[in-house]
């Protein structure tokens, strides 16, 4: 251990960057950046992407989803010589994170790394095999480096682990007759105990703990506003892995167990137990950010501090039984408010479709945003909610016919968004979609639109027909265009996962944006049922 340790501050004392001591953060009067870098597998000709996000925006839902919404991005594309690519003096007037695309993709990419004006930095990648393992390794410098070599020393020495568990890996249910998934009688569901799940967040705090420990020897190494924002994303990566990505998981398992039916008496008392169990780790896990000493503007940029919070407000909310509704309580009473307003817009994003209130609680958080970036963000929210008119589209079908929203006006239309090779795209449409689709396929005043943002070519060859109806006659497929996910029609409704449905009434007005629902077959069908049944009253005239 005494060795590891030692390692690990040496290699912090090699680091060599620069010292700021202006509290903004401001490194210099610098509007630019540059960066360059080498590898060896890169030919003539290739190309490189350096894909930058304005932190403001780089939280988890925009950012790490490579099929979310590009409009907080800028792309800037070099041309590969002797294995070196180049950005040089790239407009920068913020701190933002970057990540490198290499084309041909067998390449891979770089991490997503923390860049700021007035940063000349050089990337060497290099791979080493071992065991049969090949790893990606990176030699930056350059000014504004320490920040880059501190994640670069946390993802090499810290994601080691710590230990192995030795105890009971996994419990045991006795599941009956009832259950629709397994075959009948009496079957056996096992899932990670709690002892288990307790040694799993033992081992992260330690990575934790040493990873706040490397980033205190950068200190001196960093900027102000940068250290205080790597410190709110090594917290928030923490929250985020351990809840989001762990507990929560295991107590919606447990939970859904419980609401089984077919369980046995032992089975339940052990769902208890280990429930409380969970209950208890989660007390003694949770991060407070002000004990940490995170500024506000740390929080602000950082890319993962406002998605942890609300892992936390989540498994909170489903252990006292909470709704999902009734989580927006918590978020009102987070402090510093500016974080609230991104922690809020993350709620609203992460559960759009889901909330029972959508109106009412948009209505509510409005007040309470107040940055101009952010409020940008909180209205494409507000386009999905029901009453809102539905977004005038203009788009190809296969045939090169131009189709529009307004011409739609007069039907009830489900609009489905999706993409080729979409996992959850291809269930829905199989096991919810396609049936629902033959079930109105007579009715002259229902019709099915998708819209999918694939490049044309892959959209003919590999989506339709099988992502897809293609020869349904009450279903209108439509590309959206050479800007993909970039269209207007996506950064309109702000789509961030897939697929994503909307039901549309006569009068071209969102009437049920509920996710839940429009993919459930039953509730799909009645929702249909019940626009159709709707009669419009028309408007009095004044005459």
């Amino acid at each position: 251990m005494k060795i590891y340790v030692l390692s690990i501050l040496l290699l912090c004392l090699s680091i060599k960057g620069y010292t700021q001591k202006e509290e903004d953060g401001e490194l210099n009067k610098s509007k630019t950046f540059s960066l360059s870098g080498f590898n060896a597998g890169l030919k003539d000709g290739d190309t490189v992407e350096l894909k930058i996000c304005d932190a403001a925006h780089a939280s988890r839902i925009f950012f790490l989803d490579e099929r979310s919404v590009d409009q907080y991005k800028r792309i800037f594309k070099a041309v590969a010589k002797n294995g070196h690519f180049a950005f040089s003096k790239k407009e920068l007037t913020r701190v933002a994170y970057c990540k490198l695309v290499f084309h041909p993709e067998n390449l891979g990419y770089s991490d997503i790394e923390l860049i700021e004006p007035g940063d000349d930095i050089n990337i060497i990648f290099s791979n080493s095999t071992r065991n049969g393992i090949t790893k990606r390794n990176r030699l930056i410098t350059g000014k504004g480096s320490p920040k880059y070599n501190f994640r670069a020393i946390v993802d090499t020495l810290v994601l080691k682990k710590h230990g192995v568990w030795e105890g009971t890996p996994q419990i045991t249910f006795k599941v009956g007759p009832k259950n629709s998934i397994m075959k009948q009688g009496v079957e056996e569901w096992t899932r990670r105990s709690a002892a288990n799940i307790k040694f799993g967040v033992i081992q992260k705090k330690i990575r934790l703990d040493t990873c706040l420990s490397i980033l205190e020897h950068f200190k001196s190494e960093l900027s102000p506003l940068i250290y205080n924002v790597l410190k709110a994303d090594v917290l928030g990566e923490y929250i985020y892995t351990t809840f989001e990505r762990g507990l929560l998981f295991d107590v919606i398992d447990l939970l859904r167990l419980r609401l089984r039916g077919d369980l046995s008496t032992e089975s339940l008392k052990i769902i208890d137990v280990e429930l409380e169990e969970l209950k208890k780790l989660f007390a003694v896990s949770r991060v407070d950010f002000d004990k940490y000493g995170v500024s506000e503007k740390g929080l602000n940029l950082s890319i993962s501090a406002d998605q942890g919070l609300l892992s936390m407000i989540d498994i909170d909310g489903l252990l006292s039984g909470i709704s999902m509704d009734e989580r927006f309580d918590a978020i009102a009473k987070i402090t510093p408010l500016s974080f609230r307003e991104k922690v809020f817009i993350c709620f609203f994003l992460n559960n759009n479709g889901y909330l029972k209130q959508p109106e009412m609680l948009i209505n509510l958080a409005r007040p309470m945003i107040k940055n101009p970036d952010n409020i940008k963000v909180f209205s494409a929210i507000e386009k999905t909610g029901k009453g809102m008119s539905a977004y005038n589209f203009n788009l190809q079908d296969e045939n090169g016919k131009l189709v529009s929203m307004e011409s739609l006006k007069g039907k009830i239309v489900l609009m489905d968004f999706w993409y080729v090779g979409c996992g959850a795209c291809k269930n829905y449409y199989d096991l919810t979609l396609k049936d629902v689709e033959r079930q109105f396929r007579d009715n002259k005043d229902v019709v099915f639109i998708t819209i999918s943002p694939t490049k044309r070519r892959e959209w003919l060859t590999e989506g339709l027909g099988k992502f897809t109806s293609k020869q349904e006659p009450n279903v209108i497929n439509l590309n959206a265009g050479e800007e993909g996910y970039n269209a207007a029609v996506i950064r309109h409704y702000n789509i961030s996962s897939y697929p994503f449905p909307l039901l549309i009434d006569k009068q071209g007005k969102i009437i049920e944006n509920n996710q839940m629902l429009l993919k459930n077959k039953e509730a799909l069908v009645a929702a249909i049922k019940n626009a159709l049944g709707k009669v419009i009253v028309p408007k009095a005239s004044n005459e």
